[in-house]
């Protein structure tokens, strides 16, 4: 009976042990912990959403997803830190244009840069082929070419800047809603790609097209580039493509609050024409959008309109929302996607820009009409700058004793609500 019970529990714990080791292995999303770090250290990542959460003993690999939180930096410090070596455009198929040098970091799972987060390469090419999106505040710095095989969509109000050269290969689609800058030249390669969006960049080298490329057609006719000197293609030193992205509304702006237990949506219009209805789609990390709410349109308007939704219902953790545009004879466009987590617990909502902070000065937005202090703490709680101000002021300035780093701004308002958000000073 005994050597019976032993050989039982023996099994019982062969099966917790390979289930436990089954539910490792099936996490592929990795969250930036704490302040980050290099992403070939174990210690810049966790299986936490919070990021407060243990090591994960492990670093992603190159088709795992990642998350990289508000105040935590990435540093790809290898081209094979991710575990894939040696990687090319050309061993990927893509020849007949001159950036085929390998050792390229390449991922191909999804990359998702939260506002107040950076992802930044000091050395080596970066390349792409999933979905990087780098939102409201977040930070892209890449000190060497960029090459995207996948979706590069960048929100407005965050930092794009790359040293040398932005490579545009396959079908990918790069969409900038911010300003950029590029410190070399833009590569299009074949006759796929597309760069469009409500930004702008700013490049120091040329537009340059290979393989049947056409970046009259391929870059959207409301997309501004500036050279340095000269664009290239016989423009002088302005380029607008004539690239056609007819939508039945003009969005101006896409935002979401967490208010409370809920999540708020509001958007602008400047233009609609024939208009219908807006679906307001949302997924979740898995990326499968499916419709939540329908808001109906002006039909048709030339003058500024805001719209909201509430989301009663909304994921926990991280969520993504998308607009669909249907016409009146049916045509459907969708538009740009932002991001929001939801930890499920009540909470004030705050908006601080720019977020990294440049040049000392910040504004912030907050849902109370007056206000009476701002604090600064660093991350282990120290007040390093406690002020009082004046009720309807909206701008200020960090004292000049302050360094770059990753801080805990809290606002205090005069109902006695406090407000916090983690910004990055450069």
């Amino acid at each position: 009976m005994l050597i019976q019970n032993t050989f039982l529990a023996a099994i019982l714990y062969v099966i917790s042990f390979l289930g436990t080791i089954q539910t490792t292995f099936a996490q592929t999303i990795y969250y930036s912990r704490g302040q980050g770090g290099d992403w070939s250290d174990v210690r810049s990542w966790t299986f936490s959403p919070d990021g407060d959460g243990p090591v994960a003993g492990s670093v992603p690999h190159r088709d795992d997803d990642v998350v990289i939180l508000s105040g935590s930096y990435i540093n790809i410090n290898r081209h094979n830190a991710n575990g894939s070596v040696g990687m090319s455009p050309r061993k990927l198929g893509y020849t007949g244009f001159p950036k085929n040098a390998p050792k390229k970091f390449y991922q191909v799972g999804n990359i998702t840069v939260r506002n107040g987060g950076t992802l930044r390469s000091d050395k080596w090419d970066v390349m792409t082929a999933g979905d990087l999106m780098v939102n409201r505040g977040g930070n892209m710095l890449i000190n060497a070419d960029y090459l995207n095989l996948g979706t590069l969509l960048v929100m407005e109000n965050s930092t794009l800047n790359i040293d040398d050269n932005l490579v545009m290969l396959g079908n990918s689609e790069t969409i900038i809603n911010s300003n950029a800058l590029i410190g070399n030249d833009i590569y299009i390669n074949d006759q796929q790609p597309m760069l469009c969006g409500t930004g702008a960049i700013s490049i120091g080298g040329e537009i340059r097209e290979f393989n049947g490329a056409d970046a009259s057609q391929q870059i959207c006719d409301s997309f501004m580039i500036s050279c340095s000197s000269n664009c290239g293609l016989g423009t002088g030193n302005t380029f607008t493509g004539k690239g056609n992205m007819t939508l039945p509304v003009e969005l101006i702006s896409f935002d979401s609050y967490v208010v409370g237990d809920k999540v708020e949506l509001e958007w602008i219009t400047a233009m609609e024409e024939n208009f219908d209805f807006f679906t307001v789609e949302r997924a979740g990390n898995d990326r499968l959008f499916k419709p939540v709410g329908i808001v109906r349109g002006q039909g048709n308007s030339t003058v500024e309109v805001l719209y909201n939704f509430i989301d009663e219902n909304p994921l926990k953790g991280q969520a993504f929302y998308r607009l669909k545009a249907t016409d009146i004879d049916g045509t459907t466009e969708y538009h740009r996607i932002i991001s929001v987590y939801h930890d499920g617990l009540d909470q004030e909502t705050i908006k601080v820009y720019p977020n990294p902070v440049r040049d000392r000065i910040f504004r912030v937005e907050v849902h109370e009409a007056n206000i009476n202090a701002f604090r600064l703490m660093d991350l282990t709680g120290r007040v390093l700058a406690d002020q009082e101000v004046m009720p309807s002021d909206r701008e200020f300035n960090l004292p000049n004793d302050i360094q770059a780093g990753t801080y805990m701004l809290v606002i205090a308002g005069a109902s006695g609500k406090q407000y916090q958000q983690i910004i990055l000073v450069l």
